[in-house]
C-alpha cells in the first residue's frame, strides 16, 4: 500500500513538473510581445492606496485585456538608445587592389612626352604637326584588334575635342590623336591614352 501511493505520488509530481514547465514556457514566450513590448494593467483608482495599485501583466497577442475600469499600461523590456558613442581609431591600411585590366595607358604632354610616372606599356611618342600625335604601345599588343581611348586634360583655357584612330606612323601600328580647340583647329594639348 505505501509503495502504490509512492508511485501515485511520484507520477502526479512528474507530470505536475511537465504541466507546470509547458504553461511557464508558453507564458514566457508571449510575454514580451513580439515586438517586445510588455502590456499591463491596473486600476488608476487604486494608486492612490497606501502601496500603490496592483499591476497584472497580460497576454495581449492571446487575447489578454484589460477589465472594465482598468487602465493599459505598455512599457519596453529593452530602453532607449544612448548617445552615440566616440568615434574608434582608425583601422589598419587595406591591402593593395588589383591591377586594373588596362593594357596600356598614359598621359601625354602637349609636347608629346610620354609622362613617365602614369603610363604602361606607351613605347614612345610622335608629334609630327600641331595638335597631332601618334602613339605607339608595346609590340605584345595587337592593335589591329583592340580599340584606344583618349581624354583631353583638364585646364582654365578652351576647351579641347579629339578624335582617335589606329593607323598612323610607318607600321600603320601607331594611334593617332587628333586635338582641337574650341574653333575645331588642331592645337597641341596634353591628353590621356588608354587601350583596355
Amino acid at each position: 500500500m505505501i509503495l502504490t501511493l509512492r508511485r501515485r505520488g511520484l507520477r502526479l509530481l512528474v507530470a505536475s513538473t511537465v504541466v507546470l514547465a509547458l504553461a511557464g514556457g508558453i507564458a514566457y514566450a508571449a510575454i514580451p510581445d513580439s515586438g517586445g513590448t510588455i502590456h499591463s494593467c491596473f486600476k488608476p483608482a487604486d494608486s492612490k492606496k497606501p502601496g500603490g495599485a496592483a499591476i497584472s501583466v497580460i497576454d495581449s497577442e492571446n487575447g489578454g485585456m484589460c477589465k472594465e475600469g482598468e487602465a493599459e499600461l505598455t512599457f519596453n523590456q529593452q530602453g532607449p538608445a544612448g548617445p552615440q558613442g566616440e568615434q574608434g581609431p582608425q583601422g589598419p591600411q587595406g591591402e593593395p587592389g588589383p591591377r586594373g585590366s588596362a593594357r596600356a595607358y598614359g598621359e601625354i604632354t602637349p609636347w608629346g612626352i610620354a609622362y613617365w610616372r602614369r603610363n604602361l606599356n606607351i613605347a614612345s611618342v610622335d608629334h609630327p604637326q600641331t595638335g597631332v600625335y601618334c602613339v605607339y604601345v608595346d609590340d605584345s599588343i595587337d592593335m589591329a584588334e583592340s580599340v584606344a581611348l583618349a581624354t583631353p586634360q583638364g585646364g582654365t583655357g578652351d576647351r579641347l575635342y579629339l578624335t582617335v584612330f589606329v593607323g598612323c606612323g610607318a607600321t600603320g601600328r601607331g594611334i593617332q590623336v587628333n586635338v582641337f580647340d574650341a574653333a575645331n583647329e588642331l592645337e597641341d594639348g596634353g591628353f590621356y591614352l588608354s587601350v583596355p
